[in-house]
């Protein structure tokens, strides 16, 4: 499992230039699974949400391998774990969008000033300028960290409600695609060989009584 989180780490953290600390994605990797053993507690999909809103500002979260691990060890919290993480989705985009329109240099020149220099930034922006909200929600479905298309949203002028709801709005489809399939029909994500490898994992833990 520390390996998973790991190699999810260092997907979204390569936007950060992360790279070069391989060791932080492994203590991460060790907080997470450590947070995995209360998936039983009432305030474990909230926790998830939070992290929905902080990874906006961090970027270092491996949101959807959190999603489905948690998922696979406990089906039954499909839908809170979804809805949770909608709504943090949405708060946090709100939350960003609201700051951009109080201090606009701060979060250009300062908080995110890497993200402005980056590839992903120059595609993000075209697809947002040519298809608006509606590249919004497809950019909610994708794998594309959600900072990247806030960010352009906000700079854009989208006002911050419309921009937060169409955020969600690609969120919830694809946070409740994730979830339903995870619960339900697990067998899909062998598909996919990273997650085929975290199943094992899953089911080894639920063997051993962990």
């Amino acid at each position: 499992m520390d390996r998973f989180y790991s190699e999810q780490w260092e997907k979204s953290s390569e936007i950060r230039s992360m790279k070069s600390k391989p060791s932080m994605g492994r203590r991460l990797a060790q907080i997470f699974h450590g947070l995995q053993h209360f998936v039983d507690h009432f305030w474990y999909p909230p926790l998830l949400g939070f992290f929905c809103m902080a990874d906006l500002v961090i970027l270092i979260i491996p949101l959807d391998a959190l999603l489905v691990s948690s998922i696979l060890l406990r089906p039954r919290k499909w839908i809170s774990v979804w809805f949770y993480m909608t709504g943090g989705a949405i708060l946090g985009a709100f939350f960003i969008a609201i700051l951009i329109q109080w201090h606009p240099t701060f979060v250009k020149d300062g908080l995110f000033h890497a993200t402005f220099h980056s590839h992903t930034w120059l595609r993000t922006e075209n697809l947002v300028h040519h298809w608006g909200i509606a590249g919004l929600v497809f950019l909610g479905l994708s794998p594309v960290p959600q900072q990247f298309p806030v960010l352009v949203a906000a700079f854009a002028g989208i006002p911050a409600p419309e921009l937060a709801l169409s955020v969600g709005l690609g969120r919830f489809l694809k946070y409740g695609i994730y979830c339903w399939t995870t619960a339900f029909a697990p067998k899909l994500l062998q598909q996919i060989p990273f997650l085929r490898k975290e199943m094992e994992r899953i089911q080894a833990l639920q063997v051993s009584g962990e």
